[in-house]
Parts: C-alpha cells; sequence; structure tokens
C-alpha cells in the first residue's frame, strides 16, 4: 500500500507534470463544445501559481499528438495509463472515472531553489469512481481539511496529496496550502480574457505579466531572465501573456501571444511588400516592419549581453534613419562563412545613407557606380569577400558581390513586386514573418546539414501579426504533427 501510494504521489506531483508538458508539445484538433472550456477552468489559478497549463480536450490531445509520443523522451507518458488500469492516458482516466473528453488544466508553483508544486482542475464523469480511485492510490481517503466558502477536502499526509470533490470536478495539490489556494478560486475566480473571444482548439500555457513581476520569476529564473527586455517593452500595453500549440487545417503551429490591455480587437497594418523583390527561390526568406517596439526589444537584448552590446548600440543608431521595413533572402553559401544573401531596407531618406555608413562601417566614399547610383564596399568582409551596398530608389540594398548587387537592384528597379512567399504568411505576419522552404536549398557547403535531414521535407513559417486583441508569434509546420515528429526522428 505504502509504495501504491508513493506511486501516486510521483504522478501527481512528477508524471501529472510530465502530462501537461507534453501539452505544451502537441494539441487537439477538431473537438467538440464543452460545457467547460480551458478558460473557464484557468480561473482556478491560484495566487501564488505563477503558470497555467490546459489541454481543451484531454482524449483528442493524446490522439493527435501521438506521432509525438512514440519519441523516447516523450515515450514514459503511456505509463501513465497503465498505472491507471488503461493502455492509454485517456483510458485510465475513464476508468477511474474522470471525463477525459473534456479540458484539464493543472497550475505550477515555481521556485528557484525547489521542485514546482503542482495542482489541477480535472473534469469528472462518475464521482464514485473518481472516490474509489484516490483511496486506492492514496491508501486511504485521508484527514478532513477545511477550505473555503465552507468546502471540505481531504489531504493525505502520507503521500502529501490533497484533493476536492465538487460538483462535476476534482480538484487535485501536491500540497495542502495549494488545494486550500486553488478551493478559494471557486468563490474568488481570477481575471482571465484568454478564451472570452471563444475557445481554440489548442493546448495552452497561460500567465501574466504582473504574476512574473511580483514572483520575481523573469529575475530569479536565468532561463527567464533573456525574456525580461520582451517583457519590458510590451507591459505597457500587455497583460496576459501565453504559449500556445494547435493543429489548424492539418498544419501543427506554436504560438506565442501577449494580450493588449485595451481588450478591444487590433488594427492590422497593410501586409508588407519588400519581400516580393528578393529572389522567388531564394529558400530562406524574411521581411519585418520595424516598429519602435521591436527596434527596443531587441536592441536592449543586444545590450544587455557584453558579446553584443555594440551591435545594440549600431542598431539604435541605425533605427534613426531606416524606415518601416527591412527583408533579407538567404540561397545558399558564396563560400565557407559568407551566406548568398540580399538585405534590403526601406530608408526614410536616401540622401541619409552615406552618414549612416559613415557612423556603423567607416565608409567615405562610393567605390564606384551602378548606372547612376553610387555603390560603397566594405572591404574583406571575410578572405575574398567584399560587401556591396546601393540603392534602389527609397531601399538600401546590401550583397556579397557586385553581380548579387547588379540583380538585386535590377529587381527594385521593376514595377511589380514578385510572388516568393505564400500569400497567407504574408496576410497573417503584418509585423513580419520568416519563411523556409527547404525543397528550395541549394549550393550548401558539406557538413553544414546532418545527413539525416532531409532538406526537401522542411517547411516552416514564422509570422508576426495580430489575432484579435492579441500580439501573436506563430511558428508554423504545414506537415502537421506527423511531420513534425519525423523531423525530430531525423534530429534526434
Amino acid at each position: 500500500m505504502k509504495k501504491t501510494s508513493r506511486m501516486f504521489k510521483s504522478l501527481v506531483r512528477s508524471r501529472m507534470l510530465a502530462v501537461m508538458a507534453v501539452g505544451i508539445t502537441i494539441a487537439a484538433a477538431g473537438m467538440s463544445a464543452q460545457a467547460a472550456t480551458v478558460g473557464d477552468l484557468l480561473k482556478y489559478l491560484p495566487a501564488d501559481a505563477q503558470l497555467a497549463i490546459g489541454l481543451p480536450d484531454v482524449a483528442a490531445v493524446e490522439k493527435t499528438g501521438a506521432p509525438l509520443l512514440v519519441l523516447p523522451m516523450l515515450s514514459e507518458i503511456s505509463t501513465l495509463g497503465v498505472q491507471l488500469g488503461g493502455d492509454t492516458l485517456a483510458e485510465g482516466l475513464e476508468n477511474s472515472g474522470i471525463n477525459a473528453s473534456a479540458p484539464a488544466v493543472a497550475f505550477l508553483q515555481l521556485s528557484p531553489t525547489n521542485d514546482p508544486l503542482v495542482c489541477g482542475v480535472l473534469m469528472v464523469k462518475d464521482a464514485d469512481k473518481v472516490r474509489e480511485t484516490l483511496v486506492s492510490l492514496l491508501g486511504g481517503e485521508g484527514s478532513p481539511t477545511a477550505l473555503s466558502g465552507d468546502l471540505e477536502g481531504r489531504y493525505v499526509a502520507g503521500s502529501g496529496v490533497g484533493y476536492l470533490l465538487e460538483g462535476d470536478k476534482l480538484f487535485v495539490a501536491s500540497s495542502e496550502a495549494l488545494l486550500k489556494d486553488l478551493a478559494s478560486r471557486i468563490g474568488d475566480p481570477a481575471t482571465v480574457n484568454y478564451g472570452k473571444g471563444g475557445p481554440k482548439d489548442e493546448v495552452v500555457a497561460f500567465t501574466r505579466i504582473d504574476i512574473l513581476e511580483q514572483s520575481n520569476m523573469l529575475s530569479d529564473l536565468p532561463p527567464l531572465a533573456m525574456l525580461k527586455p520582451v517583457i519590458d517593452t510590451i507591459k505597457p500595453f500587455s497583460d496576459e501573456l501565453i504559449l500556445a500549440i494547435g493543429e489548424d487545417a492539418g498544419k501543427a503551429y506554436v504560438r506565442v501571444a501577449a494580450r493588449d490591455t485595451g481588450g478591444a480587437p487590433l488594427t492590422a497594418p497593410a501586409p508588407l511588400g519588400l519581400h516580393g523583390f528578393m529572389d522567388p527561390e531564394a529558400p530562406v526568406v524574411m521581411n519585418l516592419r520595424l516598429t519602435t517596439e521591436l527596434i527596443n526589444a531587441v536592441s536592449m537584448a543586444l545590450m544587455n549581453n557584453p558579446d553584443t552590446r555594440q551591435a545594440g548600440g549600431y542598431l539604435r543608431i541605425a533605427s534613426g534613419l531606416l524606415d518601416d521595413e527591412l527583408a533579407i533572402s538567404f540561397s545558399g553559401m558564396k563560400n565557407d562563412s559568407i551566406p548568398n544573401a540580399v538585405i534590403a531596407a526601406k530608408v526614410k531618406n536616401a540622401e541619409s545613407v552615406p552618414n549612416l555608413l559613415r557612423m556603423i562601417a567607416k565608409i567615405e566614399e562610393p567605390a564606384y557606380q551602378l548606372e547612376e547610383t553610387n555603390v560603397y564596399v566594405y572591404p574583406n568582409v571575410t578572405d575574398g569577400t567584399d560587401l556591396h551596398i546601393a540603392t534602389a530608389g527609397q531601399t538600401l540594398v546590401i550583397t556579397p558581390g557586385d553581380e548579387a548587387l547588379k540583380t538585386a537592384v535590377g529587381r527594385f528597379a521593376g514595377s511589380t513586386a514578385g510572388d516568393g512567399v505564400d500569400k497567407s504568411v504574408v496576410n497573417r505576419g503584418v509585423y513580419g514573418f520568416l519563411m523556409v522552404d527547404g525543397a528550395k536549398a541549394k549550393d550548401l557547403p558539406s557538413g553544414m546539414i546532418p545527413t539525416n535531414l532531409n532538406l526537401a521535407n522542411l517547411s516552416l513559417a514564422l509570422t508576426m501579426g495580430v489575432d484579435g486583441e492579441w500580439r501573436e508569434l506563430v511558428l508554423t509546420s504545414p506537415s502537421g504533427f506527423e511531420g513534425v515528429a519525423d523531423l525530430m526522428k531525423d534530429l534526434l
């Protein structure tokens, strides 16, 4: 019995955390509507917890994420179902009286020195079965513990697990104090705006900026410290933060989003266009809208690192002369260290380019003319390669060589942009995007790409845009989770 109790304690504290962590890597599609949604359950976020992880439908998440669950790093998840008496996690939960075709949420109380404390909410299908399972796993029903609102839960000291059955929900926690905090939210729900516009079929990790700051997580946990410049930039107009994973029309996606405190749908700018003048056959194309917030976040992140501090300063100088768009295309490698790339940026005034080059590159005079355009050269950026810099109208163009510059300037002299990037990516990435199409890759040095990686199967899009009242960064794979799993297998 003690062995079973210890196993359940491990399930709640360690493996419950593992299951919910898998939720950050898999998501469900085509789920049926539920009386409760992830947004509803997130409102039980305890006052001392910093992070919530929600699954919109446990069974559907497990089914959709099946290609990932066979990977070595996640294969242990299958043992959870066995411990609960089923062949799958969903079956084990159903056998235990839990509604596995419903949402579930876990809350984490993080500490820089101790293991995370975990609590959560599951939807109940058969309360008697749930009680029977808990008593069996814990070795008893535990001692009564008074909770807010005249509620009474149970706490099993030997296993360090507390629980409460209330209505159609099971509240479970890895400490008595955390159970009390969790139960207090029944009568005093936390403020949560995620999901107000309608439930999404995605697994979501949820927090708020004020929670991160009040708990000192951004300074106490080194992996989060690098995000502080970004958080500092967006916090004047943002409150909630999410990391979500889902599948939409067969495309797997990961999105990071921040909610605007105004609470109204954001107006998106017109799509970007500078990429349309780049090489349509380039396997990598990036286009960014240069906003004050982006420049501030990137420059602060660079300046916080001694190795990149000078680059951050240069970026601030250049931002005063550049306009609102920067595009880069990558076609291959010119040599072992220099990419065959084209950089193009809109400038507020083409006449300001010589001053910019003097400040940043110490280039005093043009080296030659291309038709009637002055061309500046930054010599020996690496052995045998010079950077050639010119303007095409109000666009600054930089290439590794004179022939590439002639081709690029010729494209920008055209009257119509090309269609090298899928329109859905351009429309979603109104603040910027990065498109990678491995099928177009060529001229790559041997050894640069792992031999077990099939570039033809590598297709990814990273977009920055808006979704209602959320600003979002989205990574999309058109091959779905099966394609993602295949890629991970190749890399592993």
